[in-house]
């Protein structure tokens, strides 16, 4: 059996079997993954006043005797309590427990323990001070009047619960973990990273970011002790070198083949786009060309705002891929996405004889043959398509170049796919959702990066307003008039967490009582995920010829219609979408030269947090900046991809809060994978296999070392 870090959670009294399969699924196997998970903040409860000088609501530590204690049984069915008296030399205070008959048996006539809680007045004929529920922490007999306590009178860690175990039990099994490993705690940094930053040893900072001597000092980094710095600093050297091993894999294969990079047939693409580039585009294209031109396949992300013209730059590469005899493809998270990408694509490549063809899940059976079959021989010079791109039918006579759209939507392990499957390609990932730095040094550090950080001329900011159901007619006034005005406009509902159905019934209901009442002789078409795909592009193309007024629909417009004349985009129910999707939604318009409107319609019952974000989307139109917002509210996302927000894959670092020790992290990472590969640098076995232990599965890295 593994000893020290590595060994099991069984080892710990009180985790069986089941118990350990539990905390398994949460993430939780060893006691490394138990003691990484670090609390959520830490209570000083050292001092301990006398039970004469407590204050109602003033939370204490008292040291105390236990003079009575009896259970006792109320008229109300199955509701008990247990009812005790403290005392010291001071004074004497009343403690109830509720529900919890059992601890009658713990609490001995006589006996010493600390006791910790908010005591509160009580009134009647026992009129004073009591604690309800306190939190109790018993010496024993055979303790000799001293004790080492846990849970009260010292600094103690708070955690929040995980897998139905109490943060009280999880303080305990750290408290435990640590008398069982910290002696045998293996230092894994390198020895001159440690002295140039100065980082306790491992040991001491997983004693003192569970159980500290002192509490940390106030201010912005309140519990930002050294201790948790060392653990966030390592965690993010880990995942650095982790991104180290995949870019050396990457940059280890040679180019296959070679593309037309001449400037004249750079010049004739660009020929074929309607508008000239901005300089934004221009930057972006001449690094993805010269990354076309380079020794090794291309690794690029691609990230701008929404309206930043992304989908132009692709087309670009694309288009250099089939003018020098590969094939390109274009994967798209939605179907309405991949349908509208290839529409685009045909017709701009028409008059140079690029064939573009649709892959999609609904396509019929004699269609999807006739594609794949374009595929396969080559006949197609670009296919566009959603994840079914990457099937196992789906083959490719000469793959050249690979788009992902809103690549967020895929994960890591996703991309990874989408290169074996295309046998190891040139990638182009692409994102219309701005990413904090931090996070794209981060999910991205194997990537190299390019930004358009600006829109195409003439457009102009789209004004965002916050209403409530009290304006519900003044918008429909207004939009009213925007219609009379010849422009057009989109009313999104949420998509309920019950799912698809709740919320379509709620777009469908609103898109009649519309038509008949507020809206009355307006164009109205309703669209969402549901909608059959022919309907759909007749919706759409019939919006784009404006032939309708309006459309009403769910957040299948988040990424990608481009309607040049919407000018307003009326937002229901707004507090319960997210900050970048709003501003996402809110990319819908704008398009044009006119100014447009976003109005977030908020509900009756909006939160602090919700309005907190519609307020921010009303003052910030900055897409970057809003996700530097969106990560400190809402974490960052899952590393792998599975989740997009909330937990972000990392235990002790924070990426809204340490971009320093990032950019720290990740200069010694590289420095030392460089002397690493030179020979300068011993491997050092510990290092190694908690880089893959800790981020190898996320990353999909191979064995290292």
């Amino acid at each position: 059996m593994k000893t020290g870090l590595q060994a099991p959670l069984t080892v710990l009294p009180g985790i069986g079997a089941r118990r350990a399969k539990t905390l398994e699924a949460a993430g939780l196997s060893t006691l490394e993954d138990l003691l990484l998970r670090l609390p959520a903040r830490h209570e000083d409860r050292r001092r301990l006043p006398s039970i004469a000088s407590l204050a109602a609501g003033v939370p204490a530590t008292i040291r105390a005797r236990i003079a009575s204690a009896r259970v006792v049984h109320t008229r109300r069915r199955g509701f008990s309590f247990v009812d005790a008296r403290l005392e010291d030399e001071t004074a004497s205070l009343r403690a109830v427990w509720f529900n919890q008959p059992w601890l009658v048996r713990t609490l001995e006539i006589g006996r010493e323990g600390f006791f910790f809680g908010a005591p509160r007045e009580t009134g009647g004929a026992a009129r004073g001070l009591k604690f309800e529920n306190p939190e109790m922490e018993l010496i024993g007999p055979d303790a000799g009047g001293e004790h080492d306590p846990i849970h009260t009178g010292r600094v103690v860690p708070i955690y929040r619960s995980v897998a139905g175990i109490p943060g009280r039990t999880l303080r305990r099994l750290n408290h435990l973990a640590l008398g069982l490993a910290e002696a045998e705690v293996q230092e894994i940094l390198p020895n001159e990273v440690m002295a140039r930053r100065g980082l306790l040893a491992r040991g001491e900072a997983l004693r003192n970011a569970h159980f500290p001597e002192e509490p940390a000092a106030p201010g912005p980094e309140a519990g930002r002790g050294a201790a948790v710095r060392r653990l966030a600093y390592e965690e993010l050297f880990l995942l650095q070198a982790g991104l180290c091993e995949r870019r050396a894999e990457r940059i280890s294969a040679p180019r296959r083949f070679a593309y037309d990079g001449s400037g004249e047939t750079r010049r004739g693409l660009e020929a074929l786009l309607p508008f000239t580039l901005t300089a934004a585009q221009r930057r972006a294209w001449d690094e993805i060309h010269a990354d076309l031109a380079g020794p090794h396949p291309m690794n690029r992300l691609l990230q701008g705002d929404t309206g930043s013209g992304k989908t132009v730059i692709a087309a670009l590469a694309l288009g250099l891929a089939a003018v020098s005899g590969r094939q390109g493809a274009l994967m798209a998270p939605t179907e309405l996405l991949a349908e509208q990408h290839h529409d685009r694509l045909k017709d701009l490549f028409a008059p140079a004889g690029i064939k573009a063809v649709l892959l999609t899940g609904s396509l019929r059976p004699a269609e999807r043959r006739a594609v794949l079959e374009a595929a396969a021989a080559g006949d197609a010079a670009i296919v566009v398509g959603t994840h079914a791109l990457f099937s196992r039918d789906v083959q490719f006579a000469r793959p050249g170049v690979v788009v992902i759209d809103e690549q967020q939507r895929f994960g890591v392990s996703q991309r990874q796919q989408v290169r074996r499957r295309a046998g190891d390609p040139d990638t182009l990932v692409m994102t219309a959702t701005p990413i904090p730095r931090s996070l794209a040094l981060t999910i991205y550090g194997d990537l190299e990066i390019s930004v358009l950080d600006g829109s195409p001329p003439g457009r102009k900011p789209v004004r965002t307003l916050v209403r409530g159901e009290e304006d519900r007619e003044r918008i429909w006034a207004g939009l009213r008039r925007e219609i009379a005005r010849g422009r057009q406009a989109f009313i999104v509902y949420p998509l309920v967490q019950e799912g698809d159905r709740a919320g379509l019934r709620a777009a469908v209901e609103m898109q009649a009582q519309l038509a008949a009442g507020s809206l009355a002789g307006a164009r109205i078409a309703l669209l969402h995920g549901g909608t059959e795909r022919e309907e759909r592009r007749r919706t759409l193309q019939a919006f784009a010829q404006r032939a309708l007024d309006v459309i009403v629909a769910t957040t299948v417009l988040e990424v990608g219609v481009d309607a040049p004349n919407a000018t307003v985009l009326i937002v229901e129910h707004a507090e319960r979408f997210g900050l970048a999707q709003l501003h996402q939604l809110r990319g819908r318009v704008g398009r044009g030269s006119e100014r447009a409107w976003c109005v977030l319609l908020a509900g009756e019952k909006v939160t602090e947090a919700a309005r907190r974000r519609l307020e921010i989307l009303a003052s910030e139109s900055n897409g970057f900046r809003i996700a530097e917002i969106d990560a400190e509210l809402r974490g960052a996302g899952d590393l792998a991809g599975t989740r997009q927000h909330g937990e972000d894959g990392l235990r002790a670092a924070r990426l809204g809060r340490d971009t320093d020790l990032l950019l720290a992290a990740r200069a010694d990472a590289r420095e030392w994978w460089g002397r690493l590969a030179a020979g300068d640098a011993a491997p050092g076995r510990p290092l190694m296999e908690s880089i893959a232990r800790r981020f190898g599965e996320r990353l999909a890295l191979p064995a290292i070392g």
